[in-house]
């Protein structure tokens, strides 16, 4: 009975068959229980293929990824791959964040991706996060993750992780070939991490790792404690710029921000040329330096200053204001980046990022580099500095990654997937949850 009944229904048989193993081969279907299986059905709005984005948004840009993952990658804890990505300039959308997203996810759809919108999303920013806003530092806006969920319909929420958060976990995900080793030291995997950049502001972060090896990047605002003057010189620049900016508050303090920032950068090459050496200032070096946008200035001033100083540089000729611009702000930089090894002794690597160290990687590696001075020159304990593992991250991305890592935690929450996502590796299933720096 059973064989006659087989052969009577081969056809049906066959053709179910046929259906499972593609449902199988394409993801939607690992053998999991029938309310589990619903994961990417009825509890995911766009069936399949779900949706979600990562971003990262700084002083001066933000940057935007759309990421794709099948039903079986989800459940896994993979995070699929990014489909469409773009950058912004904050300043040609006046820093609203809502109108970048909104163009984003109409030139996504344009494409045929997330036609519908996005399950989850995080944001990693620029300043300190509370409560799912953050009152932007080097930007006049605030961005409320809750209300940019309600505006675009996002179920999984959008996440905002301060940026140098983000970066922490982002620093894990990096590969030989994305950094270079400015020190060996002597490395040890169980030490902290620690990482900090200058771009629009001066970010700093640093990651420790539980008993079980599983990490947790904690977010500091470090980049605003005081900066010390280590010359003359610069004693009369701290002086120039709290006079420049008492009416922020810098009467009788200059943070560290203020000099190791494209806009300190800036500041420095300004204080020369109309406060210290007017008369030594190239005219017309100062007049495209005054012409110039806010945000491009440091640009002028770092073109400039590199024309002669770095070989095969052609961005005009070069100004000696300029290269003394330079010397004083890499010096600085150096000289904080080695206060941050004697900070968190971090063996596991001391990690320099943001947007400026890359661009001047020829001026950190030159020989009798003031960079690396200001870094080793640490009195009675600069042999404690030489043990530390230095090195520079060559991509602009590891923000971006950590945000993925969150982005993807809260679409597998809103689809009912307990397990956390995350880890070295981006595939990994240790947890990895954003800290709150309250």
């Amino acid at each position: 009975m059973v064989n006659r009944w087989l052969l009577d229904h081969r056809t049906s048989i066959l053709a179910v068959l046929a259906l499972v193993m593609a449902a199988y081969a394409a993801g939607h279907w690992v053998g999991h229980s029938a309310s589990q299986c619903m994961v990417a059905g009825e509890k995911n709005r766009f069936g399949y293929r779900t949706w979600y984005l990562g971003a990262d948004l700084g002083g001066t840009n933000f940057r935007v990824q759309l990421y794709m993952v099948g039903a079986g990658q989800l459940r896994e804890g993979r995070l699929g791959r990014a489909v469409f990505t773009r950058k912004y300039v904050n300043l040609d959308h006046g820093g609203d964040v809502e109108a970048m997203l909104r163009n984003f996810l109409a030139e996504a759809a344009a494409r045929g991706n997330a036609t519908h919108g996005v399950d989850g999303a995080a944001i990693s920013i620029a300043g300190p996060v509370r409560r799912n806003v953050c009152a932007m530092t080097n930007l006049a806006q605030t961005v409320d993750g809750d209300a940019l969920a309600k505006a675009f319909d996002i179920p999984g929420g959008v996440t905002l992780i301060n940026d140098f958060v983000a970066a922490g976990y982002g620093a894990l995900t990096l590969q030989p070939s994305e950094y270079v080793n400015l020190q060996e030291g002597e490395t040890d995997e169980r030490a902290p991490i620690s990482l900090l950049g200058a771009g629009t502001g001066l970010g700093q972060c640093f990651v420790t790792r539980d008993l079980e090896g599983r990490p947790t990047s904690w977010g500091s605002e470090g980049g605003h404690a005081e900066w010390a003057p280590r010359t003359p010189l610069e004693f009369e620049l701290s002086q120039w710029m709290m006079a420049k900016y008492t009416s922020e508050g810098s009467a009788r303090r200059i943070s560290l921000e203020r000099v190791i920032s494209g806009n300190g950068l800036s500041d420095i090459y300004e204080f020369l040329a109309t406060q210290k050496y007017p008369e030594r200032a190239n005219p017309a070096v100062l007049q495209r330096f005054r012409e110039a946008r806010f945000d491009k200035r440091p640009v002028v001033v770092s073109q400039a200053a590199s024309a002669e100083t770095i070989p095969g540089n052609s961005q005009g000729s070069f100004d000696e204001l300029c290269g003394m611009a330079m010397d004083i702000f890499m010096l600085a930089y150096g000289s904080e980046v080695g206060a941050t090894a004697l900070r968190y002794l971090p063996a596991g690597g001391l990690y320099i990022g943001g947007g400026l160290a890359p661009k001047h990687r020829a001026w950190i590696e030159k020989n009798n580099s003031l960079f690396m001075k200001g870094f080793l020159d640490k009195g009675r304990m600069s042999k404690v500095v030489t043990r530390i593992p230095l090195r520079l991250v060559l991509v602009e991305d590891i923000g971006e990654r950590g945000a993925q890592l969150v982005a993807m935690q809260a679409v597998r929450r809103a689809a009912g997937v307990e397990e956390s996502v995350g880890g070295q590796r981006l595939v990994a299933r240790d947890p990895i949850m954003p800290v709150d720096d309250s």
